[in-house]
């Protein structure tokens, strides 16, 4: 039910959390311009802002595409040379490196994904709680400013 429903339940959770987001700004924006303004402007700011960072991440992606057969060739003369130290050194061969990295990997995946999940609940914490805080401080003291000094 809920992979149906995903289509519709998503936008909807992006436009309640830009509109949370958004509106300090408009209500700033609103007191010295009109409401339909307000939201107009605070919206294409909103939409250029994206737009732009967008282009950014698209353009750094382009250009490190570009540069993959680089790295490539640089990772793969890296990891040579410290499988070439680790055979002279601790005599360790290539097939036992091979196994001890994919163990590794396979243990790193799984603690990466633990602190991924409780990382991103950390930020989402540290994120929607001052903002919901002060929304409701904002709505208790906006019909009377008197309520600011006592």
């Amino acid at each position: 039910m809920l992979v149906f429903t995903k289509d519709i339940v998503m936008p909807m959770a992006f436009a309640a959390l830009f509109s949370v987001v958004l509106l300090p700004v408009e209500s700033r924006v609103e007191r010295k311009v009109g409401r339909v303004f307000s939201i107009l402007t605070v919206l294409l700011v909103a939409f250029l802002f994206i737009a732009l960072m967008t282009w950014f991440i698209l353009s750094q992606l382009t250009s490190l595409v570009a540069s993959l057969p680089d790295i490539e060739e640089h990772f793969t003369s890296f990891i040579n040379d410290v499988s070439r130290s680790a055979s002279q050194q601790f005599k360790i061969s290539t097939e036992e490196q091979t196994q001890l990295i994919k163990n590794g990997l396979n243990n790193l995946s799984e603690y990466l994904g633990d602190l991924l999940l409780s990382t991103s609940y950390l930020l989402y914490f540290l994120i929607q709680v001052p903002i919901y805080i002060f929304r409701k401080i904002q709505e208790f003291f906006a019909g009377d400013p008197a309520r600011l000094y006592p």
